[in-house]
Order: structure tokens, then C-alpha cells, then sequence
């Protein structure tokens, strides 16, 4: 095959791999339409990110695709120099491995730094200058300047050994400590703490050493305060090591290909043969009667169907969830003598169904909240998920092989998730419950179950006023991975 030829056909495979990851990446995003509405100057780099991330994909595709097309006219045209071939694959092959190696160590993180502040603000109720403006969006965004997986694998490193050197020295100052403390306190500190754990040595003294009680509490202070240190260095450390390990490359290409330079030697083969059948035939419209050719179209049309039932679609497509209206009631909690609302739990009853024959498990669930927006900071938020027993509420174990997680296409499953609020004394909600303290009073008790629909009743407007624009994520895991789908509350 010409160098042109062999070339043209890998930017059409390139073109293709891009268009199918872009496709494919469509029935993960939830709302394209919200993504739509980004502001030009996001929209395009996160354009760019994503284009990014499926580089590595529209490569080996254009690699594979040309690769095919070289071996298979090499064979039906019985060209003695097939072997030339080789001189453009194992260049490709070389850059094949150098993407993986940067997809992995340098693209991936950088991608990401682009990409995940949108995909958080897409959960957020709202267009995209609205999500960012919010506290809540700030905070996160803030967090994730300290996640393992936004850094390149050099900078990763060199967290890494800093993490280590700042680990040592508190090891060697605690240590220090350690060993002007007591012989009676520092064995129980140093058994009770497993100390030994953390990398601290003791060694019990030849002589007994004397230290007043001032300087023993300085000591015990500032020894644990390295103890927290180191621990606090050890998790962070752990993260990143696991961040580091996980970050392998990926070799299956290398597997593609051999397939690829069999499949095309032998449809070349049998074209060859075809065409030896047929006594030449004509050259014109190649392509129209390849398509023709059932022995060509069928295995093309396989193909596609395999490539329809096994790609990675999003879950939104493959578990249907829903909320529906939830038996359990919402309970207020009261303080009499202060006169005020202290604490009020509003349960959800959310029913999930699979659509697919994979094997889907209930992973996560979580609650965004425009609370503060409306109402002022609470002292304190809480979302628990139970299952129904017998009409009561069980927690729900979230442990490995829990046939709870466990998500059928029939029957669906229904999960219970409670989100509660302790309720500051000067928060703007309080005005709204006087109500409920007075039935408080009348009925002698400090707490109140009530329905959503006599909550209307008593007070209309204000459970719409609480819910809406809150949002409920419920997480599955599937082919080993992990997704989340959000649905907007409802109060029944």
C-alpha cells in the first residue's frame, strides 16, 4: 500500500474513533442540553478536555483500521514486498504505546482538572453561572485542589516523598518526646496508642527520669499532636500511593492488533479467492459490491450488533429511578423551653429498577441541598438510606455480597433515604414552624410525626418551599466501575 493510501485511511480511522468515543460519552452525560447552555469559553475547553481524554481512542482506531486495510490488499494482490507494511505499523505501534504511557501519567490529570468542576456543577439546580456562584461549588472545587488524581504522575511523586520526609520528622521528634517522658506514662501512651503502628520506637531508660508536671503535660501535648500529624500524613500519603498504583498502562492494543493483521489477511485471502471465482470481474464499484457480498456484510453487521450490546452506556440508560410516595413520616423534633425547632428529618422513598442483564448494585447515595441559600447554615446535616422490614426501617449494610445491593429488572427495589437538618436557633425557617410547637404543647411531647400531605395542610407552601430544587444521587456499580444517576425531590 502507498505511504498516501496507508495515511489517508488512518485519519479516516482517527476521525471515526473520535466521532464513536464522542457518541459513546453522550449517554453518560445525563443532560446534554444543560452542557449546551455552557458559556462559549467553557463549552470549548471542556470540548478540548474531553478531546483529550478519547485521543488515546481515535489513535488506535485509525492504527487498527489502517493496518487492516494494508494486510489485506498485501494478500489479495499478492504483493512480494508485504512485509513494507511494517515500516509504517511499528512507528505507529511505538506512538501507540508513548499515548498510552502519556494518556496515563499526563493527559488523564489534566483532562480531569477541566472536566470534573463541570460534571459537579451539572449537578447543581441551575445553569452553569449559577452553580459556580455557590458556596457549595466553591467548597468543592476548593477541595479537589488537593485530590491525588488532578496531579501528573511527576508532581504525584514528589508529594509523595514529601509526604514521606514530613512523616519522618514528626516520627523523629515524637520519638524525641517519647523519650524524655516518664517510664510509668510512656508505656501506657505507647501500648494504648499502638504507637509501634505509626513507625515510633521506646526504649524504657536505664535511670528514672524526673519531670515535673508542667513539663509533663507540655511533653504529652506536643507529642500528640505529632501522633495526629503522622496520622493525618499516613492517610493522605496512602491516597496518593494509591493513586500511584493504579496508574498502569494499557497494553490491550497490542492484542488488537495481531487480531487485525489476521482478520485482514484472511478477508484478503478470501477476496482474492472471490475474485479468482468471478475471472477478475471489474474494478468498478469495489465498494458497492462489497457491500453485496454477504460474506462481507454479515460479519460487518455482527459486528455492529456486538459493538450495540457491549459498550459502555450510561447508567441512566441501564437503571431506571425513581421517587415515589413514602409511607414513613417526617418527624420535627422540638425544645419547649427555648420555644424553637431543633432538628426535622424528611424521609424518601426511592425505587430502582434494572434495565439491563448486568449485574448492577446499589454503591452510594447522597443529597444537594439549597438549604443555606434559603434558610441560613444549619448546625449539622445527615443522609442515612434504610430498607423496609416487616413496616419498619432498617439501616441498610452496605457490605460486600449484601443481596440489598443488588439491583433486578423485576422486582425493583425500593430504598428509604432520610436527610435531616439541625435547625439553628436564628434560622429563617424557624418563624414557619410556630404552628407545630403549639401542637407540641397540646399533646405534651417534644416531637411530631406527620405526612407530607398534613404538613400542607398545617402549613401550605412551606414543604415546597424546603424541597425544591434539592436533588437526591443515588450511585451504582457496574463492569467494575462506578455512576451515579440525580433526581429532583419531590414532597408527596
Amino acid at each position: 500500500m502507498k505511504k498516501k493510501n496507508y495515511f489517508i485511511n488512518f485519519g479516516i480511522g482517527f476521525l471515526v474513533g473520535m466521532l464513536i468515543s464522542i457518541y459513546l460519552f453522550s449517554f453518560r452525560t445525563a443532560d446534554l442540553y444543560w452542557h449546551a447552555s455552557l458559556p462559549l469559553d467553557v463549552l470549548l475547553k471542556w470540548i478540548g478536555y474531553q478531546f483529550i481524554a478519547f485521543l488515546k481512542v481515535g489513535f488506535i482506531t485509525g492504527f487498527l483500521l489502517s493496518s487492516f486495510l494494508a494486510v489485506r490488499r498485501a494478500v489479495l494482490n499478492k504483493e512480494k514486498r508485504w512485509y513494507r507494511q511494517f515500516l509504517f505499523d511499528l512507528p505507529l505501534l511505538f506512538i501507540c504505546f508513548l499515548i498510552s504511557w502519556l494518556q496515563v501519567n499526563y493527559f488523564n490529570p489534566i483532562s480531569k482538572v477541566g472536566i470534573y468542576p463541570v460534571a459537579m456543577a451539572a449537578r447543581f439546580n441551575g445553569d452553569y453561572r449559577e452553580a459556580v456562584r455557590d458556596t457549595m461549588f466553591m467548597d468543592m472545587t476548593k477541595s479537589l485542589e488537593e485530590y491525588p488524581f488532578r496531579f501528573t504522575t511527576p508532581v504525584l511523586k514528589e508529594r509523595i516523598a514529601t509526604f514521606q520526609q514530613q512523616i519522618s520528622g514528626q516520627t523523629m521528634k515524637a520519638d524525641s518526646l517519647l523519650s524524655v517522658v516518664p517510664d510509668s506514662l510512656a508505656e501506657d501512651i505507647y501500648e494504648y496508642n499502638d504507637l509501634q503502628e505509626l513507625g515510633l520506637s521506646y526504649h524504657k531508660h536505664v535511670r528514672p527520669i524526673q519531670v515535673s508536671p508542667e513539663k509533663c503535660d507540655t511533653l504529652l501535648q506536643g507529642l500528640g499532636d505529632c501522633v495526629e500529624g503522622i496520622k493525618t500524613l499516613s492517610e493522605s500519603l496512602n491516597k496518593y500511593e494509591r493513586e500511584l498504583a493504579g496508574r498502569e498502562m494499557d497494553y490491550y492494543f497490542v492484542g488488537f492488533y495481531i487480531i487485525t493483521l489476521l482478520s485482514g489477511a484472511f478477508e484478503g485471502f478470501w477476496a482474492r479467492r472471490r475474485k479468482q471465482k468471478n475471472s477478475g470481474g471489474t474494478r468498478n464499484n469495489r465498494f458497492r459490491r462489497l457491500m453485496k457480498d454477504k460474506r462481507f456484510a454479515i460479519p460487518i453487521c455482527i459486528i455492529g450488533i456486538l459493538v450495540l450490546l457491549f459498550y459502555q452506556r450510561g447508567v441512566q440508560h441501564i437503571v431506571h429511578v425513581e421517587q415515589v410516595p413514602c409511607k414513613f413520616p417526617v418527624v420535627v423534633y422540638g425544645k419547649m423551653e427555648e420555644n424553637r425547632i431543633t432538628r426535622i428529618r424528611f424521609p424518601f422513598t426511592v425505587e430502582c429498577r434494572s434495565l439491563s442483564l448486568r449485574t448492577i448494585s446499589y454503591n452510594s447515595n447522597g443529597y444537594w441541598s439549597d438549604w443555606e441559600k434559603k434558610w441560613g447554615r444549619t448546625h449539622g446535616t445527615s443522609s442515612l438510606v434504610f430498607v423496609e422490614d416487616c413496616d419498619t426501617l432498617k439501616m441498610m449494610e452496605k457490605e460486600k455480597g449484601n443481596p440489598v445491593l443488588k439491583i433486578h429488572i423485576y422486582p425493583s427495589k425500593q430504598y428509604i433515604l432520610q436527610q435531616g437538618y439541625l435547625i439553628n436557633k436564628d434560622s429563617l425557617i424557624q418563624q414557619y414552624f410556630s404552628p407545630y410547637l403549639l401542637r407540641m404543647r397540646e399533646a405534651g411531647k417534644d416531637t411530631l410525626h406527620l405526612t407530607y400531605q398534613q404538613m400542607e395542610h398545617i402549613t401550605p407552601g412551606l414543604i415546597d418551599s424546603i424541597l425544591s430544587g434539592d436533588t437526591i444521587s443515588i450511585g451504582f456499580r457496574y463492569d467494575g466501575k462506578s455512576n451515579g444517576i440525580d433526581i429532583p425531590v419531590r414532597g408527596f
